[in-house]
């Protein structure tokens, strides 16, 4: 759910907020900011709840616990990095009829847009295995075992705490070059985005 298009498309899906707020930084701080607060807690509560009630009942509550830790808060850095995607490519939101209507011009109506929409479910799930990248390589270089077996839960847990701090770093990072891609970029966004029939 974290690859839909609200989360990739930051600007595209609102063009008339995005255009009005695309010379001021506060604005857009704030308005980037907003989307990710609400695309999280659309997903995350429902995803948390269930791993409490898998992890209310095992055996072993501190994995259920670093569980809640990782789903609460690694996705909160992929949303500001994932944000990139529609600052390079934003498209617009138009009816698949009105594409339909005009597929001649089937590169900007069809092709772009289906790329656009399709790309993000690989390049956000890549973009959460490089957050967690650099506890995955201290898990497998510091492991007895090469995870190949059950890692103790301390491990588990500090492996947890370095990728939370990756993803709270992401967000801080994420939401700068943002704003330094829309400052670069903005005479280009404001034509696009000032015409939803370039689609």
């Amino acid at each position: 759910m974290y690859s839909d298009v609200p989360a990739t498309n930051v600007l595209g899906t609102d063009a008339p907020r995005a255009l009005a707020a695309i010379a001021q930084p506060q604005a857009l701080r704030c308005m980037l900011a907003a989307r990710r607060v609400v695309l999280w807690s659309i997903v995350a509560p429902v995803c948390l709840l269930i791993s409490f009630l898998i992890g209310f009942g095992s055996a072993n509550p501190i994995v259920a616990v670093y569980s809640i830790v990782a789903i609460g808060v690694i996705p909160y850095g992929v949303l500001a990095v994932s944000a990139w995607f529609g600052i390079l490519l934003p498209y617009h939101p138009v009816p698949i009829a009105y594409r339909w209507r005009n597929r001649r011009s089937w590169w900007p109506m069809l092709g772009r847009w289906a790329t656009l929409v399709l790309l993000p479910y690989g390049v956000v799930p890549a973009l959460s295995v490089a957050l967690m990248a650099p506890t995955l390589l201290i898990w497998g270089l510091t492991s007895k075992s090469a995870l190949t077996k059950k890692l103790p839960d301390n491990d588990v847990g500090l492996g947890l705490a370095l990728a939370c701090a990756v993803a709270v770093a992401a967000v801080y990072g994420g939401q700068h070059v943002s704003l330094r891609l829309i400052a670069r970029r903005r005479d280009r966004l404001v034509n696009y985005l000032s015409d939803p029939r370039r689609g």
